[in-house]
């Protein structure tokens, strides 16, 4: 480290190097790395007074006139500063679409040494980016210059810092920083060109495949875990800073984003670095955290969160909504707006997003290899958040949505009795009465938001036990009773309401969907049946009067499925044939609702089937199998699916046996084995895969006990065994088996 005196540069040096650069290259970067090491120069710039700063450029350029320093351009004048540093201020550098190369980025080529601008290819609130040449090496790079604040030497000092760390960094899946430099009112970095675009680029298009969205992330959470082994933080990691070589990710703009700010994570004039829609709880509420590992671990949740869907985390109309949201509110489950992503890449996505930063992955390396597990399609060490502590967390966060109708009441009487009292002077009651009115429908706004809220925290944890409320599904622990017992309470209150509005109608026929599946395993049949029919009463109601009116009979084809099961479970086969094909009229042809549209074909050949029509079973599973393996195809790892071509088979298997066809019987029971076990690989944890392939090896060990086939019987009952669990029905099956092997000794 120099301290010394001589060491330090003189004023005339100084003048130079700050405004308009030595004629000596070398000296200059001599310089440069003393002001980095040396702690008494640093100081002395970090405390130059505004006044001294305008003494200082006045003296360099009365100095050099309207001459150029070997070559370069004289520095900006004081003017010219106090014009930039007025320029907008936005703390996150979104790149904005180019402007045509203008007079700026001629005057800028002279004084960036070594280099040659040649277009613009984006600009933000303090950056503009150029494709350029490094004349030296005749190497294309992206030159990312930067004005403003970045200006005072004591934030040059840690940008430059931050840029040698960075520069430091080597990685594939990381954008390489090859030099950075500084002169008053301009600083820039010198980094690699990438010629793919970026991945928000990719996702406005579309949203991404789920397993090319996990390799994307997987690659750039390696890449971030190499930075924070560097003790480097980015902050703001986001879908426009993923650029592409070719189709290779990388990260750009590494340690740039920490240097820019003040070391509690905000700005010298207080605004929060980075962008909202992509910002850790511990960012937007500006905490001392916000600089730690974890803020980038929200923000590679957030980038695959936006891969999947198409949209960020949080969005709203204003960034302090935006933000609010961030603080307080819990992102929508990936599969409510996707359906086709598959549920463990939703955990993995959401312990990401995570509110408390002890909640999300400790490393980016653990994040990475949890997504290797689902690309290997191994089972990932994330698990699901408990369900009672998801549902509690929304009754808290958020008043019962029928309070919130009755706050809404109050403020539009309260409106009235306003422009009562102010009848004296007409322009202030209509302006009173106007923002009353806005105030009423923003909180008509928020009645919606809150209650649609409500009900999806309560329908992930119904979801997470009843699953798609498979036919045979095992009896219910006592913790998943009271789960839907509460679940029951919740349903019930969001439909003793009885609002006008269409999409609170919406809502409130969702929510008479929901509570018939639960009453369907904790009630009662009738009272099911009743929820349902006021459900399908409601779609309807609603159709025309709602955005999307296929959701609408997508839902309402839905309620006249479980209607369709009750019936035939009850004996009623036929009311159970024509409830299915009432639902398959009005059901949405789209490839989205395949799996919809094959559980009622396959409950429809069921009820055919019971009610002595084989031929027309045949003919319904045949058609419900088709759509299944097709929709196999698109999405493998789906266990829903899996689970109804499991079923689908194994029942088509039972009818070629009553019509004597022994052939098609073994080819559709052995299809229907493998689907189940493909469904337990995927979901080892969930109990009716296991009751299911339990079911069809039993089946398997029978048929080949018929043919005296023992040995292939005993290796299926070993399966079978290896599935065994301590439930009831379970036990029940395993003990008839027993009974089985028991005769082969015999």
């Amino acid at each position: 480290m120099r301290s010394s005196n001589s060491a330090c540069p003189s004023e005339d040096d100084l003048k130079a190097l700050l405004v308009a650069g030595m004629p000596d290259e070398v000296r200059q970067a001599e310089l440069e790395n003393h002001l980095t090491d040396c702690h008494r120069c640093r100081d002395r710039l970090e405390h130059l007074t505004d006044s001294e700063w305008k003494i200082l450029l006045s003296d360099s350029v009365e100095d050099s006139g309207s001459k150029s320093v070997s070559g370069r351009s004289a520095a900006p004048t004081s003017d010219t500063r106090k014009s930039n540093a007025t320029a907008g201020r936005h703390t996150s550098d979104v790149l904005l679409p180019p402007d045509a190369p203008g007079p700026e980025s001629q005057r800028l080529v002279h004084q960036l040494p070594g280099l040659e601008l040649i277009d613009q290819i984006g600009r933000g609130g303090m950056a503009t980016v150029y494709r350029g040449r490094q004349t030296r090496l005749n190497r294309i790079v992206a030159v990312k210059i930067i004005t403003e604040s970045t200006a005072r030497p004591d934030v040059w000092m840690r940008f430059r810092q931050e840029a040698q760390a960075a520069a430091r960094l080597q990685h594939e899946n990381l954008v390489r920083v090859h030099d950075s430099g500084f002169r008053p009112g301009i600083a820039w970095i010198v980094q690699e060109y990438c010629d793919g675009g970026t991945l928000l680029q990719r996702i406005q298009k579309a949203p991404l495949i789920f397993t090319d969205a996990a390799e994307i992330v997987m690659l750039l959470a390696r890449a971030v875990g190499v930075a924070h082994s560097a003790g480097i933080v980015h902050r703001d990691i986001k879908a426009a800073n993923v650029l592409f070589n070719g189709d290779i990710p990388r990260l750009a703009d590494f340690g740039i984003a920490r240097q820019l700010d003040a070391e509690n994570g905000v700005t010298q004039t207080g605004e929060i670095i980075g962008t909202p829609s992509y910002m850790s709880p511990e960012q937007a509420g500006g905490a001392a955290t916000s600089a730690q590992p974890a803020v980038d671990i929200y923000g590679l949740g957030a980038v695959l969160y936006e891969s999947l869907t198409g949209m960020p985390p949080f969005r709203a109309a204003t960034v302090i909504e935006t933000i609010r949201m961030v603080l307080e509110d819990d992102p929508i489950p990936l599969r409510k707006l996707q359906r086709t992503v598959p549920r463990d890449l939703e955990i993995i996505c959401l312990k990401c997003l995570e509110k408390s930063p002890e909640s999300r992955y400790a490393t980016a390396n653990e994040l990475a290899d949890d997504l290797q597990r689902f690309i290997n399609r191994e089972p990932i060490l994330a698990r699901r958040s408990p369900i009672i502590e998801r549902a509690v967390r929304w009754v808290r966060r958020r008043p019962v949505p029928a309070t919130l109708l009755v706050t809404t009441a109050l403020l539009i009487t309260g409106s009235l009795l306003a422009w009562g009292q102010y009848t004296r002077d007409v322009l202030a009651e209509r302006e009173h009465a106007g923002n009353m009115q806005r105030m009423a429908e923003r909180r008509a706004d928020e009645a919606l938001r809150n209650y649609r809220r409500a009900r999806v925290a309560v329908d992930a944890a119904v979801s997470s036990i009843l699953g798609d409320d498979e036919p045979g599904t095992s009896e219910l622990a006592s913790g998943q009773r009271e789960v839907l017992e509460h679940a029951r309470i919740v349903y019930a209150d969001l439909t003793r309401e009885n609002p006008s509005d269409p999409e609170l109608k919406y809502e409130q026929a969702i929510a008479h969907l929901k509570l018939g599946q639960v009453l369907r395993r904790t009630a009662t049949r009738r009272e099911a049946a009743a929820e349902f029919e006021r459900a399908i009463s409601l779609f309807a109601e609603v159709r025309d009067a709602i955005d999307g009116p296929q959701e609408s009979d997508r839902r309402k084809a839905e309620a006249m499925l479980f209607l369709a099961m009750d019936a035939r479970e009850t004996g009623n086969a036929d009311s159970g044939v024509v409830l299915a094909t009432q639902a398959l009229r009005i059901v949405p042809s789209a490839g989205a609702d395949d799996l919809l549209r094959a559980r009622i074909l396959a409950t429809l050949a069921w009820a055919q089937s019971d009610s002595g029509n084989q031929p027309s079973a045949i003919k319904s599973y045949h058609q419900a199998i088709n759509l299944l393996q097709k929709l196999n195809q698109r999405e493998p790892q789906s266990v829903a699916a899996l689970s109804v071509l499991g079923e689908s088979a194994f029942r088509l298997a039972a009818c070629y046996t009553r019509t004597a066809d022994a052939n098609a019987s073994q080819k559709f029971r052995a299809m229907a084995t493998e689907a189940r076990r493909e469904a337990v690989r995927l979901s080892p944890d969930s109990p009716y895969p296991k009751s299911s392939l339990l079911i069809s090896l039993a089946g398997d060990a029978l048929v080949c006990v018929r043919n005296r086939r023992f040995e292939d019987a005993l290796s299926i009952l070993a399966e079978a065994g290896a599935l065994g669990e301590q439930i009831t029905p379970w036990q029940l099956l395993w003990g008839c088996m027993s009974g089985i092997a028991n005769a082969f000794e015999h």
